[in-house]
């Protein structure tokens, strides 16, 4: 099996960008004619004009934001013959992000469950002693592939690396 890289999804940096654009018109507009937003509740212009800052501000760290998720062009999750390579910081193990090579001989178990209304893969690792270790969680709703997909290349490496006699997901 070949290497294989799945990236984050970058179609939902429309919507940021859109919100983006509506902070900047109203940022332009709260600074450049503070007197139109003058209401008996937003009686003060430098409060109007000081609204329309932050305005701008956000507008400003939604574009940084922005830019920086659109140029980058590394993958978020590779899974390859001898296990996967999480992005840091983009799997929790408990309640610490996880990164770097987690190896098929390290994985006790690999299931579906539900936690709060979503669907995550549980990565149950094996404990130095041979006992049931940690936990890592694995979520695919940010990435450029759906989770029953992201189940099937998590089943067809596993079994590659442990044979066919190992239980599907």
């Amino acid at each position: 099996m070949d290497e294989l890289a799945i990236f984050k999804d970058k179609s939902k940096l429309t919507r940021l960008g859109v919100l983006a654009a509506l902070f900047m018109l109203l940022g332009v507009t709260m600074l450049s004619n503070p007197q139109a937003y003058t209401t008996p509740l937003w009686n003060s212009l430098n409060l109007i004009r000081m609204l329309g800052g932050l305005c701008m501000v956000f507008f400003w760290i939604t574009v940084f934001i922005g830019v920086r998720a659109l140029t980058d062009h590394t993958p978020q999750l590779t899974l390859d013959q001898q296990g996967f390579t999480p992005r840091k910081g983009f799997m929790n193990k408990g309640d610490k992000p996880s990164s770097g090579k987690i190896l098929w001989k390290n994985i006790r178990n690999i299931r579906e469950n539900t936690i709060n209304k979503q669907r995550v893969i549980e990565i149950e690792l094996n404990d130095e002693d041979g006992f049931s270790g940690a936990l890592l969680y694995l979520l695919a709703h940010n990435l450029t592939i759906d989770h029953d997909s992201l189940i099937k290349h998590f089943n067809n490496y596993h079994q590659a690396y442990h044979g066919p006699s190992q239980p599907k997901l």
